[in-house]
């Protein structure tokens, strides 16, 4: 009987000593290789284009030559379409960028991975609205409605992969820059 006491007692302090092996090691292996905090997808650029459109007719702003057709025919009621601002930042992980907009409030948008070919984002101007979409990679979508002068605003975001961000570099915004002569 002792001898079978001090086997079960030996094989007691073995299986102690693996579970605590394995539970101080497999948690290690498992941040070692998944993600960095915050990271949920491959590097995105994202591009928020803040328009006024007004139902004066215009001359076309070069500045939205790229976006013209889309923006006729998705807001066929306005004839005037002028870029007030631009805001570019490359991210990969969900931390919140906000845009100030020319009517005092602020456009949020935090990046929310990506899923077979759309980047998932999600968008507030708080209080008044609060979504996630899902956008074609390298897809331009547009939000709109919000009163602003003699028009509206629309914001054209764009959104897309990049490469790889190198690893000496932060996800940062690029600095806003205003239509030239606005």
């Amino acid at each position: 009987m002792n001898r079978q006491a001090n086997l079960s007692h030996s094989f007691g302090i073995l299986l102690t000593g693996l579970l605590f092996l394995l539970t101080a090691l497999l948690p290690a292996a498992a941040v070692a290789q998944g993600p960095a905090p915050g990271v949920c997808g491959p590097p995105v650029e994202i591009t928020v284009r803040t328009v006024l459109a007004t139902k004066r007719p215009q001359a076309p702003d070069p500045a939205l030559a790229s976006l013209a057709p889309l923006l006729g025919k998705a807001f066929g009621g306005y004839q005037g379409f002028s870029l007030l601002n631009t805001s570019t930042w490359q991210t990969q992980d969900s931390r919140v960028q906000a845009v100030a907009l020319p009517n005092g409030q602020e456009l949020r948008i935090a990046y929310q991975g990506f899923d077979a070919a759309h980047v998932k984002l999600e968008l507030s101007i708080p209080p008044r609205l609060s979504t996630a979409v899902r956008v074609t990679d390298g897809g331009t979508f547009f939000q709109a409605g919000m009163n602003h002068g003699a028009g509206i605003l629309v914001l054209a975001v764009t959104a897309g992969r990049r490469p790889p961000l190198a690893p000496d570099q932060d996800a940062r915004p690029l600095p806003a820059t205003a239509a030239p002569g606005r």
